[in-house]
């Protein structure tokens, strides 16, 4: 029975994946921002400790690291975010449905 509902939940709106991942990063920007600044600080970690600048990888990877916890700071926050919208539109549509 859980399946059947989690079924319908979504067959009201299908979405087109690449529609679905517009979607993603228009309600969270910050996410594909971080990652990225992740990437970069990687590659450049790679290429400096490459040309022998241990000093200056350490810091990139240090970047690295903090650009890691706030994507997932992110992604936790925008999550939060789209459920707490959720509620509130269910609440506002039940409270609309009583009204009626």
């Amino acid at each position: 029975m859980a399946s059947e509902e989690y079924v319908s939940a979504f067959a009201n709106q299908p979405v087109a994946p690449r529609n679905k991942y517009a979607e993603f990063i228009k309600e969270n920007p910050l996410v594909p921002a971080f990652i990225g600044m992740t990437g970069l600080c990687l590659g450049g970690g790679f290429v400096a400790y490459r040309n022998g600048n241990q000093a200056l990888s350490q810091n990139f990877q240090r970047g690295r690291v903090v650009f890691q916890g706030l994507t997932i700071l992110s992604l936790i926050g925008g999550t939060w975010n789209m459920g707490t919208k959720k509620e509130a539109e269910k609440q506002r549509a039940e409270a609309a449905q009583s009204q009626a």
